[in-house]
């Protein structure tokens, strides 16, 4: 195996009795500064074209990609790598508080993607990131050592300017609030919420009382009582999953605050020229359409290589609250890049 100069990666074998989560294809971890991030690439790798996932967060799990069904249906086409970040989900080692900047993010993607390239020589690889993710793969786009590798760019509900999507959350919960509360749907209790937001014009992205009031009003999930909610604690005697992961959210949450708060790639973003897709739920309080909207506007790409595509009934989750659009969706704009270059 020809090992990557940005990393080196190494395979991990894994047991065959661990249910449905490490069964299933090849399992490798990459290693830079300090940061041990687990890679499982499954699905059609024979296709010789590869989907690259950038989770959200920061702090979330790539892993959690594969217990979607938009995802797995995806795998029967595509080969799909599910990967962490520094310091989120999985990934392990005790990387430096210095590390977590945008550059490094982008460099530990490089990184990623250099091995899977070195190990497998596909053809073709689209990127694909949700939420913090489309701010990790548009500034990967921008600065990224592979970025005119990529065939195709993908963000679904992703950010590129976090004030700003901040900003359009807040005009979104405040315009939700006013309505349980003329639904008299415990309106107290709402009530008390719109004041926080009414003295609170700005706040900063990284504000945690935000995103507990968003999740109680269906920002994330248009129907949150469909979640179901991963089965962490059976995964954790099943699979690599540990405890581990939620230290592992609260300290990628601490150390990249400096990073979130003040992110904003708006003005490089004409840079990018990548054949893209924006994917967004119509109902998303968390990154709403307007920034989708945004970056349709400001990326670079020709617009006859662009599309924004809005999903009714769907916040911010299009691959597990509608699964079969999701994977329809993106089969078809990955199946479109390849058709326009015949």
């Amino acid at each position: 195996m020809k090992l990557s100069k940005l990393a080196l990666i190494a395979p991990l074998l894994t047991s065959t009795n661990c249910g449905p989560w490490m069964t299933e294809g090849d399992y490798y971890h990459v290693m830079r500064k300090g940061a041990e991030m687990p890679i499982w690439v499954r699905g059609n790798i024979a296709s010789g074209i590869f989907l690259v996932t950038l989770h959200g967060g920061p702090g979330h799990s790539g892993h959690d990609f594969v217990l979607s069904e938009g995802f797995r249906a995806l795998e029967e086409d595509y080969a799909v790598v599910y990967w962490d970040q520094r310091a989120s989900g999985l990934a392990k080692g005790n990387p430096s508080p210095d590390t977590f900047t945008l550059e490094d993010f982008v460099a530990d993607t490089d990184a990623v993607i250099g091995a899977m390239q070195d190990t497998y020589g596909f053809d073709e690889f689209f990127l694909l990131g949700h939420s913090w993710g489309g701010a990790l793969g548009t500034a990967f786009l921008i600065d990224g050592a592979h970025r005119d590798e990529v065939s195709g760019w993908i963000s679904v509900d992703g950010d590129h300017n976090l004030p700003l999507s901040v900003a359009e959350s807040r005009l979104w919960m405040i315009d939700t609030i006013e309505q349980l509360i003329a639904e008299n749907t415990d309106a107290e209790h709402w009530s008390e919420i719109l004041e926080w937001y009414e003295e609170n014009p700005v706040f900063l992205p990284s504000d945690p009382r935000h995103y507990s009031y968003l999740s109680t009003t269906g920002g994330y999930f248009y129907r949150p009582e469909d979640y179901v909610q991963p089965p962490y604690a059976e995964l954790t005697f099943a699979s690599p999953y540990s405890m581990g992961t939620y230290q592992n959210y609260e300290r990628s949450i601490r150390l990249t605050r400096p990073l979130t708060d003040g992110l904003d790639l708006s003005d490089r973003m004409g840079e990018i020229t990548t054949p893209s897709l924006f994917l967004w739920g119509e109902e998303d309080g968390a990154v709403p359409v307007a920034i989708g909207e945004d970056a349709f506007e400001l990326i670079g790409t020709p617009d006859e290589d662009k599309s924004l595509v809005v999903i009714s009934e769907c916040a911010h989750s299009a691959h597990d609250e509608v699964p079969e659009r999701f994977t329809a969706e993106v089969s078809g704009f990955i199946e479109g890049v390849l058709e326009a270059r015949l």
